[in-house]
C-alpha cells in the first residue's frame, strides 16, 4: 500500500466519494485509514480546537467496521463500488449501530434503534461506513425557536435565536 494508505491526512478530507472509491479500489487508500482520517478530523473539529459540534455522534465502531471491510475487500472484492466509504448519516436515519437516532428532539435523546432503516440497511450492504450527523433542517428550526440537542453546546447556534 502507498504511503496515503497508512496515513493519508488532509487529503482525504476534501475527496469526493469518487475519489474516494477510486482510491480504495487502487490500494491507495484503506476503509480503516479513511475512517480513522474523518474521526480524527470530526474530533479536532467538534471536541477540541473551535468545538464547532458539527457531528452529533460518531459510531464507536467506525474504525473496526472500516478493518473488517478493509478484509473483506482483500478476501473476496469489494461489494461494489461505495466499499469502506465512510458517510455521515442524517439524525432521522435509524442504524442499529448503538448510535441515537434523535431527529435532532430532545425528547429523543436516548432513543437507540433496534435495526437498520432500510436506507441504512441498503447502504451498509453497499459496504458504506456510515456516522450520524446533523439535520439539515436544522437552521429552520431554531429561526421558530425549537429546542433541539443539537443546540447544546453551540453558542454560535444559539445567537440565530436572538
Amino acid at each position: 500500500m502507498a504511503g496515503a494508505a497508512l496515513n493519508p491526512g488532509a487529503q482525504v478530507y476534501e475527496r469526493s466519494l469518487a475519489q474516494l472509491a477510486a482510491a480504495m479500489a487502487d490500494g491507495s487508500l484503506t476503509a480503516e485509514a479513511a475512517a480513522r482520517a474523518y474521526v480524527s478530523r470530526m474530533a479536532a473539529l467538534d471536541h477540541a480546537g473551535p468545538r464547532l459540534g458539527s457531528v452529533i455522534e460518531v459510531d464507536p465502531d467506525a474504525v473496526q467496521t472500516a478493518r473488517l471491510l478493509d478484509e473483506e475487500r482483500l478476501a473476496t472484492g469489494p461489494r461494489g463500488p461505495l466499499h469502506g466509504v465512510p458517510v455521515l448519516l442524517k439524525d432521522n436515519i435509524d442504524t442499529a449501530d448503538g448510535t441515537h437516532t434523535a431527529a435532532g428532539s430532545l425528547a429523543l435523546a436516548h432513543s437507540v434503534a433496534p435495526r437498520d432503516s432500510g436506507v441504512a440497511a441498503r447502504l451498509r450492504a453497499a459496504g458504506i461506513i456510515t456516522e450520524h450527523g446533523l439535520l439539515e433542517s436544522e437552521a429552520r428550526e431554531l429561526n421558530i425557536g425549537f429546542a433541539s440537542r443539537m443546540t447544546r453546546g453551540r453558542p454560535w447556534l444559539r445567537l440565530k435565536l436572538a
